[in-house]
C-alpha cells in the first residue's frame, strides 16, 4: 500500500501509523480532560445524594389529608390514615353507629316521658230514690205503706202490724276523690310534637247502708219508729208501684273506673322558644266510661225466719271514641311555663247496660235469678280543658301541675239504666237506653323527664 501525504485545513500533516500532530494532539486531550471532568462531577453528585440519604430525618408539619385522585391509584397503594379508638367506647359513638343506631339515638335525644298522678271528682249519683214511683205517695223517703210483693198484702211486722216504709235516696254516695294514673310520651320532631298518653282511674267502690231503726218523719201515720223497714218499689206496666220487695236493710254499692287514650299531633309555629306560643291540636281520643250498682237487701234472722238475702245488680259500659281538635297555648320562659289546652272530640257512644237479680215477687228465691241487656250507639261529643304550669328542678326534669275538665254527652249510668217494672213475661226489672251528662273535674301533679 502507498503512503499518502494528507493535509488537513489547518495545514497540519500525519502519516498512516503515527500519533495526532501538532495542533490535532490538542484537541484530543482536551476531549479526555472534559470526559474526566463529567466523571469527577457524576461522582461528587451521587455522593451529595448518598449524604442526603443518609442523613437523619426532622419533623415537618403535616400537610393535611392527600388530594383525591382522579383516576386512579389502586386503594391499597393510597395513603392511609389510622385513628386509635379507646377500648370502652360504646356503639353509639360516632361512626360505631348503623343507621337504626343513628335512628334511635335520635329518637331518643328528641323525646320526653311524663308520670302524672290524678286526684279527680266524678259527677256525683243524683239523689234519685231506689225504685219506682209510688201511687199517691210523693216523698216515700219519708215513710210510706205499702203491699209487700212476695204476699200481695200489706207490710206488716212480726206482730202482724202495719209498718211503716222507707225509700233510701242515692244521694249518699259520693263519688269525689278517685284517684288515677296517666302516662305521657312525646316526640320533638322538625314539625311539631307528637303526644301520646293512657290515664286509668282506678275503680273505687262506695257504699251506703239503711238498716233499721229509722227516724219517724212521717205525720201521717203513728207507728213505733222500730218497726220502720225498707221498701223497694216495683212498678206493674209501667204504671205507679203499689208493691215493694220489704227488707230490715238495704246495702247499695257503687262502682266507677275509667280509662282513657289519646293520640294527637301539636304543630310548631316557628316561634322563638321563650315567649308566647299558640300551636293547633289534631288527634284521636278513646274513653272507657263503667259504672256498676249493687242493691244487697237483707231480712235479720228471726225465731220465724232464717236470715234471707236478695240481690239486684246493674253495669252500664261506655265506649266513646273519635277525632278531635283543639289547641294549645303556653308562656314560656328557661324555668317556668304557664299554658292552657282544650280539645273538642266528635265521639260515638257504643253502650252496652246489663242487670240481674232476683224474681221481684219471690226475692228472697235465690234460684230465680234473671238477667235482662241491651245496647245502644249514640253521638257522645266530649269537650276537655287542661289549664297547666311546668316548673323546671333540673336541666331535665320539670315539675308539673294541672287543673283538669271533662264534659262527657249522652252517657248511661248504672243508677239510672234499671226499669223497676214488672212485666207481663218477665219476671224482673229490665235494662233500659236512658243516658245522660257527666262532668269529671280534678287535680294532676307529677314529673316531666326530658332526655
Amino acid at each position: 500500500m502507498r503512503s499518502h501525504l494528507i493535509q488537513d485545513q489547518r495545514g497540519d500533516a500525519w502519516e498512516p501509523g503515527n500519533r495526532i500532530l501538532s495542533h490535532g494532539d490538542n484537541r484530543v486531550r482536551t476531549d479526555t480532560m472534559m470526559k474526566t471532568l463529567r466523571n469527577l462531577l457524576a461522582c461528587l453528585g451521587g455522593c451529595c445524594l448518598f449524604l442526603v440519604a443518609t442523613a437523619p430525618c426532622q419533623a415537618q408539619p403535616y400537610p393535611g389529608p392527600p388530594p383525591a385522585y382522579a383516576g386512579g391509584l389502586p386503594w391499597d397503594m393510597r395513603q392511609q390514615y389510622y385513628e386509635q379508638l379507646p377500648s370502652d367506647r360504646s356503639r353509639l359513638d360516632g361512626e360505631m353507629q348503623s343507621p337504626l343506631d343513628r335512628f334511635l339515638r335520635q329518637v331518643i335525644q328528641e323525646s320526653w316521658f311524663q308520670l302524672d298522678y290524678l286526684q279527680w271528682n266524678f259527677d256525683d249519683v243524683p239523689d234519685n230514690l231506689v225504685g219506682a214511683t209510688v201511687l199517691g205517695v210523693e216523698r216515700p223517703d219519708l215513710g210510706f205503706t205499702i203491699n209487700d210483693t212476695t204476699t200481695g198484702a200489706p207490710s206488716v211486722n212480726l206482730d202482724d202490724v202495719e209498718q211503716i216504709n222507707y225509700t233510701p235516696r242515692l244521694g249518699l254516695i259520693d263519688l269525689n276523690d278517685q284517684s288515677g294514673l296517666r302516662l305521657t310520651y312525646g316526640l320533638e320532631t322538625n314539625y311539631g310534637t307528637l303526644e301520646s298518653s293512657a290515664m286509668w282511674i282506678l275503680q273505687n267502690t262506695r257504699r251506703m247502708e239503711s238498716t233499721r231503726p229509722f227516724p219517724y218523719q212521717s205525720n201521717v201515720l203513728l207507728r213505733d219508729t222500730n218497726n220502720g223497714v225498707v221498701a223497694l218499689p216495683f212498678s206493674q206496666l209501667g204504671q205507679p208501684a203499689t208493691e215493694a220487695i220489704i227488707a230490715d236493710r238495704l246495702r247499695i254499692g257503687y262502682d266507677t273506673s275509667m280509662f282513657g287514650a289519646e293520640i294527637n299531633f301539636i304543630s310548631d309555629d316557628n316561634r322563638p322558644i321563650n315567649g308566647f306560643h299558640f300551636r293547633p291540636v289534631v288527634g284521636v281520643r278513646y274513653t272507657r266510661l263503667e259504672e256498676n250498682m249493687s242493691l244487697h237487701g237483707r231480712n235479720d234472722a228471726t225465731l220465724e225466719r232464717p236470715q234471707q238475702d236478695t240481690n239486684f245488680f246493674s253495669n252500664a259500659l261506655n265506649q266513646m271514641f273519635g277525632p278531635q281538635v283543639g289547641f294549645k297555648s303556653e308562656l314560656k320562659d328557661d324555668y317556668f311555663t304557664l299554658g292552657a289546652k282544650t280539645a273538642f272530640t266528635f265521639g260515638f257512644n257504643h253502650v252496652n247496660t246489663k242487670v240481674v237479680g232476683n224474681n221481684p215477687q219471690n226475692p228472697y228465691d235465690a234460684t230465680q235469678v234473671f238477667e235482662s241487656q241491651d245496647s245502644n250507639d249514640l253521638f257522645a261529643p266530649m269537650v276537655s280543658l287542661s289549664l297547666y304550669t311546668q316548673i323546671r328542678l333540673m336541666e331535665r326534669v320539670k315539675l308539673y301541675g294541672a287543673y283538669e275538665l271533662l264534659y262527657i254527652d249522652s252517657v248511661s249510668r248504672a243508677y239510672e239504666t234499671i226499669t223497676y217494672d214488672i212485666g207481663p213475661t218477665f219476671g224482673g226489672f229490665t235494662a233500659n237506653k236512658l243516658n245522660s251528662q257527666m262532668f269529671n273535674q280534678g287535680f294532676n301533679v307529677g314529673l316531666l323527664f326530658d332526655f
